[in-house]
């Protein structure tokens, strides 16, 4: 029983020296303070920069709490390059919520992890002139490869617009060139319908057959010759084509109501082609120059007739 009383004096003298010690000591204000810290990202590039937020909150006006010193922020891996704060007030389920940022931009110095360190806040309750501290969190932030910077990829659309503006001008010029050319063909070609028949196969026998070509093949010259002179003739006049025999063609330029001298040369232009043909022995140049002669008189008679009318 005497144990008993002992130990309940005992509790009661050591619950009045606790409340003794706390009325004396700084009180937290009625309403609490909060303070922390954070970046706007976790993770920041090394060519970029990361703003540090440190946020104190609490319920009330603005100047119910003075700050009074804040240690300046540290940090590994980053250097500060930039500061600001910023007082803002919220009314949240009725009643104000003031807030005091302190922001602070900072630069990555190296890829990996960057620490900001925790620091002291101190300030005081305006009401009564008591001052408190608080300690900020560590924040971790990572440094990851640099990106590009803006622009930095532009040449690329510049390059891109540059070739497509070349290829659409090339396209035009092109297009350009070979409608000019389709309308120089279709000129030509009108040209030559228009053009009377002998002037198109005295052009045709000077290409084909150039007599002022010294390596001149007499034997292949004379054949292009007689072939066409059977087009010619079977163009102007309807006589068989190239695919009638020698006798087929000569016979029906005889049944022909042409000049005897006309009949015979063709028919020596003929002949002189079938039997360097079939008998192998070719041809001297002054015969073939002589054959070239009676065509070329032919078509040149022909062509001015007209004109004699």
């Amino acid at each position: 029983m005497h144990r008993r009383v002992f130990w309940l004096g005992l509790t009661l003298v050591a619950a009045g020296y606790v409340c003794s010690q706390t009325a004396n000591a700084p009180a937290l204000p009625e309403e609490g303070i909060r303070v922390s810290a954070f970046a706007e990202q976790s993770t920041v590039p090394l060519n970029r920069t990361v703003q540090v937020t440190i946020r104190l909150e609490w319920q009330g006006d603005l100047d119910r709490y003075e700050v009074i010193d804040l240690e300046n922020l540290t940090a590994q891996n980053f250097e500060v390059v930039g500061n600001s704060s910023a007082n803002r007030v919220a009314v949240v389920d009725g009643r104000n919520l003031s807030v005091h940022d302190f922001q602070y931009t900072l630069r990555p110095m190296s890829l990996g992890m960057g620490y900001v360190n925790g620091l002291t806040v101190r300030y005081a309750d305006a009401s009564n002139g008591k001052q408190y501290r608080l300690f900020t969190n560590r924040v971790e932030i990572r440094v990851v490869d640099p990106v590009a910077e803006p622009g930095a990829h532009d040449w690329l659309y510049y390059l891109a617009a540059t070739l497509l503006l070349l290829a659409v001008l090339v396209y035009g010029y092109l297009s350009l060139q070979k409608k000019k050319k389709l309308e120089r063909e279709k000129a030509l070609a009108l040209a030559q319908q228009q053009k009377p028949i002998e002037e198109q196969y005295l052009e045709q026998l000077k290409t084909q057959i150039p007599l002022d070509d010294r390596e001149l093949e007499t034997g292949e010259a004379l054949s292009r010759l007689a072939r066409l002179l059977r087009r010619y003739w079977s163009e102007k006049h309807g006589l068989p084509g190239l695919e009638a025999t020698s006798e087929e063609f000569l016979a029906a330029l005889h049944a022909l109501p042409i000049e005897s001298r006309a009949a015979a040369d063709v028919t020596e232009v003929i002949h002189s082609a079938d039997l360097a043909k079939f008998s192998g022995t070719g041809i001297d140049r002054p015969t073939l120059e002589r054959l070239y002669t009676l065509f070329e008189f032919q078509l040149s008679s022909s062509a001015q007739k007209p004109q004699s009318m």
